[in-house]
C-alpha cells in the first residue's frame, strides 16, 4: 500500500515538472527550508496542512491534488 507521504512526493514532483521549477525555486517562493522540502520530496516526512495550502496556491491546484 502506498503511503500518503509517497503520494505527496510524487504529486509535488509532477507539479514541479509541469511548472518547470526546481526545489530551490519552491523553497524560496514559499519560505520553506531546503532540508524540509527535501524530506517531503523523498517521502521521509509529510507537510503540515499550512504548508500544503501554501504549495497548493503556488502550484495553482486544490489541496487534494497534492
Amino acid at each position: 500500500m502506498i503511503e500518503n507521504r509517497e503520494v505527496m512526493s510524487k504529486n509535488i514532483q509532477r507539479l514541479m515538472d509541469k511548472m518547470q521549477v526546481k526545489a530551490i525555486d519552491v523553497c524560496r517562493a514559499l519560505d520553506i527550508k531546503q532540508p524540509t522540502f527535501s524530506d517531503w520530496m523523498n517521502a521521509k516526512t509529510y507537510p503540515r496542512i499550512g504548508k500544503i495550502e501554501l504549495m497548493a496556491r503556488y502550484f495553482g491546484v486544490k489541496k487534494s491534488e497534492l
